[in-house]
Parts: C-alpha cells; sequence; structure tokens
C-alpha cells in the first residue's frame, strides 16, 4: 500500500515540476484591436473600454437538483453575457475585436458590469480565453452560447464582430 501511496506523490510532483499545474502568465494586449491576431494565447490581458448599452446575451433553462411540488426538477434561467471591448474612439462601424463575457442566473447584472468597470479603472483586467465566433472544430463545435449572445448584440445593436474577435471570461 505504501508502494502505490509513494508512486502517487511522485506523480503528482513529476506533474507538478512539468508545469502543467502553472497558470499560464496573460499576454499583454497593447490594444484591444490586436486581440483576433491572439487567438492561440490563453490568458489575454488588456485595459480597454467597456460598452455595456451594447451587450448581448443568450437565456436557456437548466435543470437543478431540488424538485418542485409536482416532482420534477425545478427549472432556472441561465444566461451567457457578452459585452463589446473597445479602444477609446471606437464607433459602432467599427467591428468590435474582444468580447468579455460572465453567467448569471440574474436578469439584473449592473453590478458584474460596475465589477468589471472597477477592474479596468484600477488597471488591466485579464480574461480567460474561452470562445470566437468563426469556431468550427473541438469538443463542442457548433454555435455556443457565447457565440448566440454575441448575435444577440450584433442583431439589438447594429453592430459587426470581427469574426475571428476572443471572448474572454471575467470572474469577479
Amino acid at each position: 500500500m505504501k508502494a502505490i501511496w509513494y508512486s502517487c506523490v511522485v506523480g503528482v510532483l513529476l506533474f507538478a515540476s512539468t508545469g502543467c499545474l502553472k497558470k499560464s502568465e496573460p499576454f499583454l494586449l497593447k490594444d484591444v484591436s490586436e486581440a483576433p491576431a491572439h487567438l492561440k494565447k490563453q490568458r489575454l490581458e488588456f485595459q480597454a473600454v467597456i460598452h455595456p448599452d451594447l451587450s448581448g446575451r443568450y437565456e436557456w433553462r437548466t435543470k437543478s437538483g431540488s424538485v418542485n411540488k409536482t416532482g420534477g426538477g425545478v427549472s432556472k434561467p441561465m444566461c451567457k453575457y457578452v459585452i463589446p471591448v473597445t479602444e477609446r474612439g471606437w464607433k459602432k462601424s467599427d467591428p468590435v475585436t474582444l468580447w468579455i463575457t460572465f453567467a448569471s442566473f440574474k436578469r439584473d447584472v449592473s453590478r458584474e458590469i460596475r465589477g468589471i468597470q472597477a477592474a479596468l479603472d484600477r488597471g488591466a483586467v485579464v480574461g480567460v480565453h474561452r470562445d470566437f465566433p468563426s469556431r468550427d472544430t473541438g469538443a463542442l463545435r457548433g454555435v455556443s452560447a457565447w457565440q448566440k449572445a454575441v448575435a444577440d448584440a450584433e442583431t439589438r445593436h447594429g453592430i459587426k464582430s470581427d469574426p475571428r474577435a476572443p471572448i474572454v471570461a471575467w470572474v469577479p
């Protein structure tokens, strides 16, 4: 039994020493218009302007673990939100080159938006690269909730996304 335990400890130490457990360093974007050129970066760091008035969302219903009075699972709305991220001076006729996203069960997400803005006001924001609209390969092949939220923003606000614009996750 000790041999198995020691083997596990050695395996974890080897795994950790190869850098597999390290969080990747964020790639600093000097200008968010460069974002589509850096799709392979796992984490992007940027200073920019967000446009919550041009946000998009995609909603679906999830089943929770709780049971309602009829015996079925309780269905809750879940939303993915996306907000355009741009440089100062950006115009609605310019393509959006970076989106920031978060998920919420709430309809009022003003607190989350204030959190993103406060983070930008303090300095750069680091986002984990999650998706981009032209994705057509991989385990999640097809149109994601993020992509549907981007399409919603484009339709409702008359804006266009660069087809390679990364979507990065913001975590408060």
